[in-house]
């Protein structure tokens, strides 16, 4: 019988040399021959290396007690994989710790021991689930099936200042963990949370559950109920919650202005972590109502009312005009700081209504209040210029500063009855006289009449210069800022709030303004021929042009 291979026999026959230690006596082997015993040796050097593998996977460990080392079970085909060994020595204690913020733990993760009380675990949230959401008073469905459809998604819209009931399975689960109380008791060092309403992932900060304990009807789910409402400006949770409340009522584009709902992912969960799981998602979203369409409908019909009203009294009247006398017959101009006054204020009442139909909120930005202060001081302080400069003298022989107001009550009784003669025999004497007397108004007073009404552009952009850069520049600001002021308003239905630079801006801009209005020529040096007049002369030239004269000083001169 052949030997048995041992890894002695191979390295004898493989180191095998004679006994005398010379090396030319030994026989030369063939090459093959060794490469065959140099495989041979490595198979042999893996066998005994897998053999002792396992061997020194079951051997116990050295502090291992008797009793514990035969109770581990051996399981050589099983994986790596570490089995909980029973001990009778107690785990080593350790404190619990706070879920950051937004992060909920694992529904598998082990829960923290606490000293002395061992078992006193929070329970898991795996079973916490929002299953329904619906507005209050939509609890039962209607008997007529055909109705259904229309019940299911009028009772999932619910807009601000309306309550919101949200049925959560396991809810004793999460008021246990919001409470930091187990089976056995509290945990010491768990700090109780609220349950906040999460919409859109995002949680509505001070949107905590009405006062009152939870239904829990069978004990274990039940519902919560949520009053849609911001908190208060002195709330401290009042920024975050009117910046989450702008993200969802406002516009993201202007094709949104007539969607009346946006529909949203709901849940709920304990502040600073993750919202629990939730069937209202995807299809089955809530319809969050934006606005009412019967407060819509008042707003738009409102706005155009005011729009309406104030274009017949900016035509008919001298709202937004100049204050100066003109010519009979001639329209005012229209006066740019009034202009401007009327468009921020209209622009702040609207975005003030708008904002209250919306979000109930009656509020108003201290940049805004500024914006107003400028508007309404250079329109104060343009009318205290022309006031001024109206009453100024051409010479010194006129000394009495009642002349001009007696001069203007002259020329207005003459317009008057040149309203009544028109057309009529006497108009012509009459005119005559209306000649004498403005040319007379314009040697003494030249600044006394204003210019004529040429265009609404022309008027706001032009003075006895002609069209100034300065006034441009500030009609350009102040269409500029109305753009900025319909988008925050639409889109974070807040009144804007523009930085100091740019209500600087606006202050540096109507004082230059001012500056030149006050600089201005007076109406004798600027005065210019009326264009498009009469084609013909004298009164009955004047009459066919509604009382404009075709020429002299009693033509009333016209903006460039």
């Amino acid at each position: 019988m052949r030997p048995p291979v041992t890894p002695e026999v191979v390295c004898e026959k493989l180191f095998d040399r004679d006994r005398s230690g010379s090396s030319a006596s030994r026989p030369r082997r063939a090459p093959g021959r060794l490469s065959r015993r140099a495989v041979v040796l490595a198979v042999s050097l893996a066998c005994s290396l897998g053999c002792a593998l396992p061997a020194f996977a079951q051997t116990p460990t050295p502090d291992a007690t008797p009793a514990a080392t035969t109770a581990v079970p051996t399981a050589t085909a099983a994986p790596p994989r570490a089995t909980p060994t029973p001990t009778a020595t107690a785990t080593p204690a350790v404190s619990p710790t706070v879920a950051p913020n937004n992060a909920a733990p694992p529904a598998n993760a082990a829960q923290p021991t606490v000293p002395g009380a061992a078992a006193a675990t929070l329970p898991a949230a795996s079973e916490e689930r929002v299953s329904r959401a619906y507005r209050m008073g939509q609890e039962t469905p209607p008997g007529d099936s055909q109705k259904l459809p229309e019940w299911q998604k009028d009772s999932m819209m619910a807009g601000l200042n309306d309550i919101v009931i949200v049925e959560v399975k396991g809810l004793k689960s999460l008021l246990e963990r919001a409470k930091c109380k187990t089976g056995t008791g509290a945990v010491p060092t768990c700090r109780p949370k609220n349950i906040l309403l999460f919409i859109e992932g995002r949680p509505l900060k001070g949107m905590e559950p009405e006062s009152g304990a939870p239904e829990l009807p069978d004990g274990v789910n039940g519902t919560l109920r949520y009053h849609l409402k911001r908190p208060p400006e002195t709330s401290p949770d009042y920024a975050d919650a009117k910046e989450h409340w702008a993200d969802l009522l406002g516009l993201n584009n202007i094709f949104e202005l007539f969607e009346a709902t946006r529909d949203v992912s709901l849940s709920v969960g304990l502040e600073d972590e993750y919202p629990i799981a939730s069937d209202i998602k995807e299809n089955n979203k809530f319809h969050l109502l934006r606005a009412r369409q019967w407060r819509l409908l008042t707003w738009g019909i409102l706005l155009l009312a005011c729009l309406l009203a104030f274009w017949q009294l900016a035509k008919r009247s001298d709202i937004v005009r100049d204050r100066k006398p003109i010519l009979w017959g001639h329209e005012k101009p229209y006066s740019l700081s009034r202009s401007q006054a009327a468009w921020w204020f209209f622009f702040v009442i609207i975005g003030f209504i708008f904002i209250w139909l919306v979000t109930g909120q009656r509020d108003l930005s201290p940049s805004v209040l500024v914006l107003l202060g400028i508007g309404f001081a250079t329109a104060i302080s343009s009318t205290v210029i022309d006031q001024s400069r109206t009453s100024a003298p051409l010479n010194t022989e006129v000394t009495d500063s009642s002349e001009l107001t007696t001069l203007l009550q002259q020329k207005d009784a003459l317009e008057r009855e040149l309203s009544d003669l028109k057309g009529k025999p006497g108009f012509d004497a009459k005119w005559k006289v209306y000649e004498d007397l403005i040319q007379t108004i314009r040697t003494k007073f030249p600044d006394a009449l204003g210019w004529n009404h040429t265009s609404f552009h022309i008027d706001i952009l032009s003075d006895a210069n002609g069209v100034n850069f300065h006034r441009f520049q500030m009609v350009v600001w102040t269409v500029v800022l109305g753009i900025v002021f319909i988008h925050e308003v639409l889109s974070r239905l807040a009144m804007p709030e523009f930085s100091t630079t740019l209500l600087t801006l606006m202050g540096i801009s109507s004082g230059t303004y001012l500056f030149g209005k006050s600089t201005e020529p007076t109406g004798a040096l600027g005065a210019k021929p009326a264009t498009g007049g009469a084609g013909g002369g004298g009164a009955a030239g004047a009459a066919a042009a509604g009382g404009a004269s075709s020429g002299g000083v009693t033509s009333a001169p016209n903006k460039p």
